[in-house]
């Protein structure tokens, strides 16, 4: 009595095996390389971001000012540089002093405002330029503390 109706359903066909990383695997490992190169890419950003800024400053400065600000200048960007070459080779550390420097800087300007105001020489474009110099460091703050990509530079996890 063997009918159609007693026949269990055939099995369906053996999925392959795959040795090695998976398929998803290997696009998550495309897509971090991807990021890593983007998180280059703004490390280039904010070492140009820096020095534009801080030549835009100098020469906008009063005359008597120029001097203070070129010697903490120079000082301020070697150690942005070498903290900068540091997030460049995976460094997660330098990302934080960094992040810190640039908040001390930020803080010591803000600080000093009200010693520059007083100067005769100074005037409303200089008040605007400060005005950038200040947004300027606090925006590259901020996607140094929040952007994914660097995050992924910086973090052994992601290698």
């Amino acid at each position: 009595m063997n009918t159609d109706e007693d026949t269990p359903p055939p099995l369906p066909p053996p999925v392959p095996i795959e040795i090695g990383p998976s398929r998803q695997f290997r696009q998550r490992a495309h897509h971090r390389r991807g990021s890593s190169f983007i998180g280059k890419l703004w490390l280039i950003a904010f070492f140009c971001l820096f020095y534009a800024f801080d030549v835009y400053f100098y020469f906008n400065l009063a005359l008597e000012q120029r001097r203070e600000f070129l010697g903490e200048s120079i000082a301020a960007n070697i150690w942005i540089t070498a903290l900068l070459v540091g997030i460049w080779t995976r460094k997660n550390w330098a990302k934080t002093v960094l992040t810190g420097f640039i908040f001390f800087r930020i803080t010591l300007m803000v600080i000093f405002i009200p010693s520059m105001l007083e100067h005769p020489q100074m005037n409303a474009g200089h008040l605007k330029t400060l005005a950038a110099y200040l947004t300027v460091h606090l925006f590259i703050a901020v996607i140094l503390m929040t952007s994914r990509d660097l995050k992924r530079l910086t973090h052994r996890q992601y290698e």
